[in-house]
């Protein structure tokens, strides 16, 4: 049985690493008898974005292992691995397996802010690819709904025209995998008005990036689902620089429900794709 001292930790670090941030000041009822449920909410006050010993540090270049990288199960939802096995630049003929979506071992790893808030990485804090972008709670935790804060709003990342990369590229590859809840999503959008980038794009197993460029840059929970986790976006560098860069945006709904999601992560690359 656990030491009631450390029961006491674990509220405590609850209290203030998940709750205070989430303007909330008690974990919900149902939560309370569930073991796995508190478990995760551990994880999430010591792993997330500010966390005790978060996941990363914002800008870190070392790849995460299989384990920690894919702990909340977003890499094998989607058919992968994790960040070690599956760095190296995107492969644009399968979506699954033992393929390269990073870019690289210079691979560049951020956090989605808390809702609401916007984090810049344009100017002088630009940044190139390869990125990649998990939710607040981290890879090694679940997210749930209900201790992220904020009702039907959003949490992006600004990235400046430096995110089209180097030599020359095509497009900027965005893969988009894992699992959110009912009615989030992810757009990406222009950074000069904040409409949505158009781009080609495939799902699930399907490998052929439609022919045809059209407004479809947001992945939302149910295409997720029904896609077998996962989609990719080719958009043309080209769109990017006239737009100033993009946003990555997560887009939340009412944050009312306590069932744990897988989350999911955001690889970011950039090269020449037909």
């Amino acid at each position: 049985m656990p030491h009631p001292r450390h029961r006491r930790l674990k509220k405590n670090q609850i209290g203030a690493e998940v709750l205070q941030p989430a303007g909330l000041t008690n974990v919900a009822a149902g939560d309370t008898t569930s073991t796995a449920a508190i478990a995760n909410l551990q994880n999430i006050a010591l792993y997330a974005k500010d966390g005790l010993s978060p996941t990363f540090t914002a800008a870190s270049t070392t790849l995460l292992s299989n384990a920690i990288s894919n702990a909340d199960n977003a890499f094998t939802i989607a058919g992968l691995t994790g960040e070690t096995t599956n760095a190296g630049a995107f492969v644009s003929s399968s979506l699954s397996g033992a393929i390269g979506i990073l870019g690289g071992t210079n691979t560049k790893h951020y956090y989605f802010p808390f809702i609401g808030n916007q984090t810049i990485l344009s100017a002088s804090t630009a940044v190139t690819p390869p990125v990649i972008i998990y939710t607040n709670d981290g890879p090694q935790s679940n997210y749930v709904p209900y201790y992220l804060g904020g009702t039907a709003t959003t949490a992006s990342i600004r990235f400046g025209a430096q995110i089209t990369g180097a030599n020359n590229p095509t497009h900027v590859s965005v893969y988009v995998g894992g699992e959110l809840a009912s009615g989030d999503q992810i757009r990406i959008l222009k950074a000069s008005d904040g409409t949505l980038l158009d781009s080609r794009f495939a799902t699930g197993s399907n490998t052929a990036f439609s022919p045809l460029f059209n407004t479809t840059t947001s992945a939302s929970a149910a295409e997720l689902s029904s896609a077998l986790y996962r989609k990719v976006f080719l958009i043309p560098t080209a769109s990017i620089a006239t737009a100033g860069g993009m946003i990555v945006e997560f887009s939340s709904s009412a944050k009312t429900s306590t069932t744990q999601v897988d989350g999911v992560f955001i690889a970011i690359g950039s090269g020449s794709y037909p």
